[in-house]
Formats: C-alpha cells, sequence, structure tokens
C-alpha cells in the first residue's frame, strides 16, 4: 500500500511536469505566432513602401508637366494626378511641407546653400519633393538652405 501511494506521488508529481511543460510549449507557441504575423506584417509593409516609392518620379513628371502654361492636356493630366494623389494619401504617402521649415538632415538632403542676411539653416526653396510613408522617410526631400553671408559652409 505505501509503495502504491509512492508511485501515486511520482505519477502526480510527473503529471505536473508534464502540465508545466505543455502550457510553457503553448505560450511559445502563441509568442511565435504574434512574432511571425508582425514580421509578415512588416515584411509586407516594407515591400508596399518600396512600391510606392517608385510613384514617386512619376509623381515629378506629372508636376513638371503640369507646371508648363501652354499644355493643352492639363486638364486630363491635373485629373489623372489628383487620382494618383489620393490614391497614394489613402495608402499613408504624405508630401511633406519643407519651405520655411528648418534644415534637418534626416529628412532633407540640402542640394544647394543660399546667402542670407537674417535666416541660417531655414529651407528656402524644394526643388524635389520629400514624401513620407506611415510617418517613416520615403524620399527625402532635395532643398536649397539659407546660411548667414559670410559663413564657412561649403556650397552644394
Amino acid at each position: 500500500m505505501e509503495e502504491t501511494k509512492a508511485e501515486l506521488e511520482k505519477y502526480k508529481s510527473e503529471l505536473e511536469e508534464y502540465k508545466d511543460a505543455l502550457l510553457r510549449l503553448r505560450a511559445d507557441f502563441e509568442n511565435y505566432k504574434r512574432r511571425s504575423a508582425r514580421h509578415f506584417e512588416e515584411v509586407g509593409e516594407f515591400a508596399k513602401s518600396e512600391l510606392l516609392k517608385r510613384f514617386l518620379p512619376i509623381i515629378d513628371n506629372f508636376e513638371r508637366a503640369l507646371s508648363y502654361e501652354d499644355n493643352p492636356y492639363a486638364q486630363g493630366m491635373q485629373m489623372i494626378y489628383k487620382q494618383l494623389m489620393d490614391f497614394l494619401q489613402k495608402e499613408g504617402v504624405v508630401r511633406m511641407e519643407v519651405v520655411g521649415k528648418e534644415f534637418d538632415p534626416n529628412l532633407h538632403e540640402a542640394v544647394a546653400w543660399v546667402d542670407s542676411q537674417d535666416k541660417d539653416g531655414i529651407i528656402v526653396e524644394e526643388l524635389l519633393a520629400g514624401y513620407t510613408y506611415k510617418g517613416k522617410l520615403l524620399r527625402p526631400a532635395k532643398v536649397k538652405v539659407a546660411r548667414k553671408e559670410g559663413d564657412a559652409q561649403s556650397n552644394g
């Protein structure tokens, strides 16, 4: 009888170990599923951002074409341009507003410096629009930046 109780306690102890192991395994598997889902979402977002980035030169060319005053196709092109911009905005692409803002090398690419008597480090002209995608930089803006006359920074 004493032997049976000892054996029963041994089996209860093993059962508790298996139960704990199963619970840990289940928790590990749930964590793995969450990590995998997050990873696939991140990969999908990266692929999407790369695809959306390919649209930016098309937008640039649309804007160049629309800037010509004697363009007989301007009205139709304007409609297509608006559709494209609405599509990109719905996808999370936002054009950065840069003129008058302080230069930030993380967001802007300075391609020229212009002398100024009162401004220093302020963007005075946008040469190529910059865009973000869901709050992350998609393409930096190419800009001209003011510098106080006489500063030793190099041009370009």
